[in-house]
């Protein structure tokens, strides 16, 4: 593969760019601020150049520029990645029923707890940017008002941890109660999130491709654990991806009916003593399933519904979030970056 370097002439300056595979795209119906599409497929957001460290492989596609500077068609979700440390180096072996682990202090430095005007709501979520976190729909009811996020701690009932007011709620436009279709949402604060060790992003999972059934993720929250109670601490456990239709005939029994989509995901883990599969209960709504890979955690997934937690022949139900990568762009998350 040969890389080029181009030169444009934009009004008296000269710009360069560099695309790989030997290609430049233009397309003059973009501005900056739009989505557009990377050469690779994946979602972008048309950015100044000055602002884009990242425009994917396959060539680069310019946008409509405002003529002192070149917009190019931007990886903003590979940029932010970047900017995000590794992730802690402990991993679980062995949710939240089932094969239950406590999590350390700063191990999910992205994991927040969503509080309600009622205390025997719960919900989770996790930071994506300094303003948004990434939820289910579900979790924001009409009976139940949202409040603030509590972030950088383990204890659900920490009140000297840091708190944010929320200032909206965005659910997908298409959310489907009933049959729990595009059941993600994105909640914005009213003050910009204070990063430290304990309080950082989760990276957004972009890939398309089916996860191997062999594959860990991690699956934490505050919720329902063997107890039968909500728990007062963040647990972790591990389950596997289930093929889609493994997991639709699990699903689609005579007392037990789920629609499964392209854009769910469905996983269980092992057993515990008590036959009980590890799995994502009722309280861990809107928290994340994760994927560790390179060093660095990975948001592959949003609790969503399911079955009795923890049925071995069944499986927990998860939204795909690469399957909303463009849905998030889209809502302008990353706008406060530097363009």
């Amino acid at each position: 593969m040969r890389t080029l370097m181009v030169i444009l002439l934009l009004g008296y300056s000269a710009y360069r760019i560099f695309a790989s595979d030997d290609i430049v795209f233009e397309d003059k119906s973009l501005f900056e601020g739009d989505h557009c599409e990377l050469r690779n497929g994946r979602s972008g957001q048309c950015r100044k150049q000055s602002a884009c460290t990242t425009v994917g492989t396959g060539g680069i596609t310019l946008c409509r520029s405002d003529g002192s500077q070149l917009v190019v068609c931007c990886d903003v979700v590979q940029q932010q990645c970047n900017a995000v440390g590794n992730a802690m180096g402990s991993q679980v072996k062995d949710h939240i029923v089932g094969l239950v682990r406590r999590v350390d202090i700063g191990e999910y430095p992205f994991m927040a707890l969503v509080m309600f005007n009622a205390s025997q709501q719960r919900c989770g979520a996790a930071i994506i940017s300094e303003k948004f976190l990434l939820s289910a729909a579900h979790c924001f009811k009409a009976e139940f008002t949202p409040t603030k996020v509590r972030v950088g701690t383990i204890e659900a009932g920490d009140d000297l941890a840091d708190t944010y007011a929320i200032k909206r709620i965005l659910r997908h436009e298409r959310y489907g109660s009933l049959r729990r279709v595009n059941d993600i949402a994105l909640i914005e604060v009213e003050k910009a999130i204070r990063m430290n060790n304990q309080v950082q992003p989760i990276c957004l999972y972009t890939g398309l491709e089916v996860l191997p059934v062999t594959q860990n993720l991690t699956v934490i929250g505050w919720g329902v654990d063997n107890t039968e109670d909500v728990s007062k601490v963040l647990l972790k456990g591990i389950v596997r991806p289930i093929l889609r239709n493994d997991c639709f005939q699990r699903l689609n029994k005579p007392i037990v009916r789920f629609n499964i989509t392209d854009k769910h995901l469905c996983a269980l883990g092992d057993l515990n003593e008590e036959g009980m599969a590890t799995d994502a209960c009722q309280g861990d709504s809107g928290g994340p399933l994760i994927l560790r890979e390179n060093g660095k955690d990975y948001l592959v997934g949003v609790v969503s519904t399911g079955p009795a937690c923890g049925g071995q022949d069944l499986a927990g139900i998860y939204t795909s979030v690469s399957k909303y990568v463009e849905w998030i762009i889209n809502q302008k998350i990353w706008r406060n970056n530097p363009r």
